[in-house]
């Protein structure tokens, strides 16, 4: 069976389990039948619109994912559109900045005494190299450019000129970005019942909602970090950051955990706390590693619904 229609399969039949169970408190799906609601925007698909989801890739493929879950395909590519574009620029901004991504040319433009031609900048062994891009400038362009090093040059000062890309983001999208793929990451971990209790209601809403920024700050960065780093860890210590804590590629994402959740705008609060100098990097965040997903998991899910059936709470259906 193709991973696809397998995930399909097992969510839906572990989503049924756990409406059937009560654990939504009030019935989610229409009586009988397979259903997959997508992690994002909680829509509801039947088999026979099994086409309408997509292998989603966390984080974005852009950025070294791959896929581990299913999203609807209305979701996921309006993620690429309003997020994950965004946040692709911004990498190759950083990227740029601490000499990774050689071959990677980025777009500038470079200004010399206030005469500024397009270009691109790349990295190679020698150090940065900038070059024009003629068809992006015109001769009178040129030739101001040049006259201008020529003065700087004369003059027998060091040359001063500025470089500044032209790779266009907007930090709050593709802060999103990162928030999105810890939530959907920590969904194929935990499950259902993890992604849909009210705590990440602002998450979901913020992805619904792509126009206007609502979501808060809830992720960290750190430039120095590997860009290949994955980890999951539910955090108990602080107290104050207690939290799901997704760590992709430069990113920390604190979520809302599953003891006594704080909520995002708590979060938010504790990080721009915590984020003042010297206060996060003197942190010891301690709690329960959760295994990085390749696939969908629902290790929450499963754990509830064995808890249930201990105690004789619950009727399941037959699988």
């Amino acid at each position: 069976m193709a991973s696809s229609d397998r995930w399909f399969s097992e969510g839906a039949q572990i989503f049924r389990r756990m409406d059937t169970a009560g654990l939504f408190g009030t019935t989610q799906l229409p009586e009988g039948g397979e259903y997959y609601p997508c992690p994002s925007c909680k829509t509801a698909y039947s088999r026979d619109e099994i086409s309408e989801l997509s292998r989603e890739d966390v984080p974005p493929k852009s950025q070294g994912g791959t896929p581990i879950l299913l999203t609807c395909a209305s979701c996921n590519h309006a993620a690429g559109k309003h997020f994950d574009a965004h946040a692709a620029r911004r990498s190759v901004i950083h990227n740029l900045a601490m000499g990774r991504d050689p071959r990677r040319k980025v777009r500038t433009e470079f200004n010399a005494g206030g005469a500024v031609i397009r270009g691109y900048v790349s990295h190679d062994p020698q150090g940065m190299v900038m070059r024009g891009v003629p068809e992006q400038n015109s001769n009178e362009q040129v030739k101001a450019h040049i006259r201008e090093l020529d003065k700087m040059w004369d003059s027998g000062a060091d040359p001063v000129f500025t470089v500044k890309a032209t790779e266009r983001f907007i930090e709050w999208r593709a802060a999103v970005s990162w928030v999105r793929a810890a939530y959907l990451a920590s969904f194929t971990a935990l499950g259902w019942s993890y992604a849909f209790r009210p705590e990440l209601d602002p998450v979901r809403h913020q992805l619904m909602n792509p126009d206007s920024e609502t979501l808060r700050r809830l992720a960290l960065i750190d430039l120095n970090a590997s860009t290949d780093r994955r980890g999951m860890l539910l955090v108990k210590t602080p107290e104050e950051l207690r939290s799901m804590l997704v760590v992709i590629g430069h990113y920390s994402i604190l979520l809302p955990g599953v003891t006594d959740p704080l909520s995002c705008l708590e979060l938010s609060e504790a990080i721009s706390q915590w984020s003042r100098p010297g206060s996060l990097a003197n942190a010891t965040l301690k709690g329960d590693p959760v295994p990085w997903p390749t696939q969908p998991k629902y290790a929450m899910d499963e754990w509830l619904l064995g808890r249930l059936n201990r105690a004789g709470g619950s009727q399941e259906p037959d699988s």
